[in-house]
């Protein structure tokens, strides 16, 4: 039987590559690390949380891969201590001993940038008795805001312009015209509410 690769290398080199949608999250990620030895991104499911540790992440154990989670249950501590950092768990409450494991690494050698972990449901992390109290720093991570998915990230933002008394633009966020309305812009719309019945588009409203 094939063994299951636990802790699959991941090419650091190639961060932040040209599909990945930067993070507001990914600065704050970095200076979190460069502080802290380990970083818990908490969020709802399918915020990207995953995605954007991975970025920054030169071994990835995914435990939601049964396999994977079953070879690294009988040996967490060992494996981690075998595996090249910073180091991802994804989805750690599938073996939450693997917080315990995590917690020994950080008493035994608290450097700096050691391990992210990824989950995507709480479970006991507000207990004093969990685990990681003292030893893992919560960033929370959400879905993408508006600015992310237009790639103006790092950019200031229209209300921080608002706020700092700077002269801006009209905000028209581009989510109004956004899905399955079928026309360009509120234009069209007006050219279409206004449109004769006989050149093919909607009759005008009385």
């Amino acid at each position: 039987m094939k063994r299951p690769v636990i802790g699959a290398p991941n090419d650091y080199s190639k961060s932040m590559s040209r599909s990945y949608l930067p993070r507001d999250a990914d600065r704050v990620l970095v200076e979190m690390l460069e502080d802290h030895a380990a970083v818990l991104v908490v969020g709802p499911r399918a915020a990207g949380k995953t995605t954007s540790c991975e970025q920054h992440a030169r071994t990835v154990i995914r435990l939601g891969d049964k396999a994977v989670a079953d070879a690294f249950r009988a040996g967490p501590a060992a494996i981690l201590s075998e595996r090249e950092e910073p180091i991802l768990v994804d989805e750690w409450q599938e073996v939450p001993a693997s917080l315990q494991a995590i917690k020994i690494a950080v008493d035994t050698n608290p450097g700096r940038g050691r391990f992210l972990v990824t989950g995507s449901v709480r479970g006991d992390i507000d207990t004093p008795t969990w685990p990681g109290t003292g030893r893992l720093v919560r960033l929370p991570m959400y879905g993408l805001t508006e600015r992310e998915v237009e790639g103006r990230v790092g950019h200031r933002s229209w209300l921080n312009s608002v706020l700092s008394g700077e002269p801006v633009p009209p905000h028209r966020s581009k989510a109004d015209v956004r899905g399955a309305m079928p026309f360009r812009d509120r234009a069209d719309v007006a050219r279409t509410e206004n449109a004769s019945p006989t050149d093919g588009r909607r009759p005008t409203r009385n």
